[in-house]
């Protein structure tokens, strides 16, 4: 009976973080094993979809960094790679009232205005007609902001990985367990339990993270969103090429709102950005409640004649209290890197993301001074 083969590099989730992980990792000479039990973009996490928003107006200083380094090398580099362009760069418009949350961003901004231009109510409504500001309202036209192409990175990435001899492999991990080498207790799609053995793992499996390591449980919380699609009576009209990626910030943390211009088949995007009350997954009412929220919120804020509601879909965020990612060698063990937290604003980073977790698994820190002068921001602990 031959020695069972033990892989250098195991990805556990094959979202986007996952998927930019394996690729850094084969630019590493590494041929990583990437373990999902779902197909590719499927509809229960974080990674599916055809469209993202990228900006760099944040509230916190290093997800400006991060974005920056991002947008100068990270993202520019993928395009290469996948042989396509994946950002549409149409700007963004981003507003707020004075208080609470729209005041970190304007101090944040206003540190960090290259690219970003900030304008008054009255500026904004001649340079943004698409929407209604109200008085009293600031506005930054974000000129590096746009819509990602959230399947074709998708796909990109898998041909990379198919074409370097990396596949992905459906199978669901059960349990990890931490001898020498690390055992992961996996079940393939029939059913079928098996051993798997691994140096190194990176674990980027979203909601279900805590599941594979339960000290983790109270690091993340899950929160269910809803998203809709409207119909514009002139679509042309809402092109991301004429249309900005869009935010409305209000005063409470709940009050955050998005959107996207009509892409592909889709309408125009809104959702709105919740971080705070039930973990629980959405009752048929509390949906229902939702889209006519996002009903009440378009015909407010939209000056854009609207033919109705196209659809709507639900999602589940896997967030941190305070937003930030956890990008961490697990503290008692080196072997197992863990990439999570992601929802809600982690596709846009995720080039940078997988270099960073790439780095952390091979070489237990990275050379990215952005990340590093801010580690802590992102540490398990």
């Amino acid at each position: 009976m031959g020695q069972q083969e033990v892989h250098s590099a195991v990805v556990i989730g094959a979202g986007i973080q996952g998927l930019a992980t394996a690729w850094r990792l084969i630019q590493r000479g590494e041929t990583p094993l990437v373990l999902d039990p779902r197909p590719v973009g499927h509809g229960e996490g974080s990674s599916h979809g055809s469209s993202r928003i990228t900006r760099r107006t944040y509230a916190n200083e290093h997800f400006v960094q991060l974005m920056d380094r991002a947008n100068r090398e990270d993202w520019p580099e993928l395009e290469t790679a996948v042989g396509r362009a994946l950002v549409d760069r149409c700007g963004g418009c981003f507003s707020g009232l004075p208080g609470g949350l729209w005041d970190d961003f304007c101090a944040t901004m206003d540190r960090h205005p290259q690219t970003v231009d900030r304008l008054s109510a009255t500026e904004a409504a001649h340079q943004f007609p698409q929407f209604r500001f109200s008085p009293g309202s600031s506005v930054y036209h974000d000129r590096t902001a746009g819509v990602i192409d959230a399947e074709g990175m998708r796909t990109g990435l898998v041909s990379i990985l198919e074409a370097a001899g990396s596949g992905i492999v459906r199978a669901e991990v059960r349990q990890i367990e931490r001898g020498e080498p690390i055992r992961l207790r996996v079940e393939d799609a029939a059913g079928r339990s098996e051993e798997i053995l691994a140096e190194r793992i990176v674990v980027t499996a979203g909601s279900w993270v805590s599941a594979l390591i339960p000290e983790l449980e109270d690091r993340f919380r899950i929160l269910p969103q809803t998203v809709g699609y409207f119909r514009p009576r002139e679509v042309e009209r809402c092109r991301p090429a004429v249309f900005p990626v869009w935010i409305r910030v209000g005063q409470t943390a709940n009050d955050f709102y998005y959107g996207i211009g009509a892409c592909g088949g889709d309408g125009l995007k809104v959702a709105r950005h919740v971080t705070q009350g039930p973990t629980r997954p959405n009752s048929e009412s509390d949906s229902a409640a939702a889209v006519q929220d996002l009903e009440a919120f378009a015909a407010e804020y939209l000056a854009i004649p609207l033919a109705g509601l196209e659809r709507s879909e639900a999602c589940l965020y896997t967030a941190t209290p305070d937003e930030n990612f956890v990008l961490d060698r697990m503290p008692d063990d080196s072997r197992i890197v863990v990439g999570a937290g992601f929802s809600g604003h982690g596709f846009k980073f995720a080039p940078l993301i997988g270099r960073i977790l790439s780095r952390l698994l091979l070489d237990g820190k990275t050379e990215i001074a952005e990340f590093e002068n801010h580690r802590e921001a992102f540490a398990i602990t």
